[in-house]
């Protein structure tokens, strides 16, 4: 439990860093594909998704780095 949480973290960490890094029209890029990805897996899923203890974490974590470095 403790190793996934810690590589959890660490992937967050990156993913954080790496968007960090991304323009302004990479980020608007990536937005619609990850849009256009989630309509073909909709469209695809035939039961509703039940995101595990640690992506209800990792999605945690990332929400509340969005409303601490993003002002309103």
């Amino acid at each position: 439990m403790f190793f996934s949480l810690l590589a959890q973290l660490c992937a967050t960490v990156i993913d954080l860093l790496r968007i960090a890094h991304l323009s302004t029209d990479e980020k608007d890029l990536e937005i619609l594909i990850l849009r256009l990805q989630l309509d073909v897996l909709a469209r695809k899923q035939t039961q509703a998704v039940k995101p595990s203890r640690q992506e209800k974490w990792r999605l945690a974590v990332v929400e509340t780095c969005q409303v601490l470095l993003i002002p309103n």
